[in-house]
């Protein structure tokens, strides 16, 4: 239970949970950043995907659309979680336990809390972030396949620019997916409301490698992959049971 409860604060590291008003609960926060993720509409007819550097209009396949639209939700959980005001005080792990059971996951005075079935069943598969959870990996072991690949990391962190997401490549960082899209700087627009990718906001692939930046520079970067490990294993074991 105690490992099963590191992870998944843990989890919350992953998606960012960094601060929370010192008049609301970081369980109040956490659950209305979720909650507020879910109403997100990314259908692909709602989106406007042009490359920054052509202004061409970008008509993605399914699983470009997917990767992409997995990160938006991951960046808009991240931004809900990050710029709340104040500073995060102890974290009452109980109460966000109890508010997950109450939302109908898990009965905990008859069993113990479930928390993978949670994380998968009622964050991961309703947030569509699967695509996001399987790729990380092949962006991790880019990383650390760079020599000095730390030392890289904190070059880029302290430029004004990503250059597009170029300037991975450009440090030595292998291109991971070979299409052209992946590596082309993006605007993205909302018929509703407006979409960034947040995290230094640039190429597909360039969000990808930058999100394991951002966790090197906050140093718990063997944590959060330690967590992503986690749910690749629980999703595979969704998809085999599925299957």
């Amino acid at each position: 239970m105690k490992r099963k409860l590191a992870l998944f604060m843990a989890v919350l590291m992953l998606l960012g949970a960094s601060a929370a008003s010192a008049q609301v609960s970081i369980a109040h926060v956490v659950m209305g950043a979720l909650e507020s993720v879910k109403m997100m509409d990314l259908s692909r007819e709602k989106l406007t995907i042009t490359r920054a550097d052509t202004d061409e209009v970008l008509h993605p396949d399914e699983e470009f659309l997917g990767l992409l639209t997995a990160n938006l939700r991951v960046a808009k959980l991240i931004n809900s979680l990050e710029y709340n005001p104040g500073s995060m005080g102890a974290f009452d792990a109980f109460e966000l336990l109890q508010r997950m059971s109450e939302s109908g996951s898990v009965d905990m005075s008859a069993a113990p809390f479930d928390i993978a079935g949670y994380v998968i069943y009622h964050v991961i598969l309703p947030l569509q972030l699967e695509p996001v959870i399987r790729e990380l990996p092949k962006y991790y072991d880019a990383v650390v396949s760079v020599k000095d690949w730390q030392g890289k990391l904190d070059s880029i962190m302290e430029m004004d620019s990503l250059n597009g997401g170029k300037i991975f490549h450009l440090a030595g960082f292998p291109k991971v997916r070979k299409a052209p899209e992946y590596a082309a700087p993006m605007y993205i627009s909302h018929v509703d409301d407006e979409v960034y990718l947040y995290e230094m906001d640039s190429s597909l692939e360039g969000w990808m490698y930058s999100f394991w930046m951002r966790r090197h520079f906050l140093g718990n970067m063997n944590t959060v992959k330690m967590v992503v490990d986690w749910l690749n294993e629980k999703l595979d074991e969704v998809e085999n049971a599925v299957g």
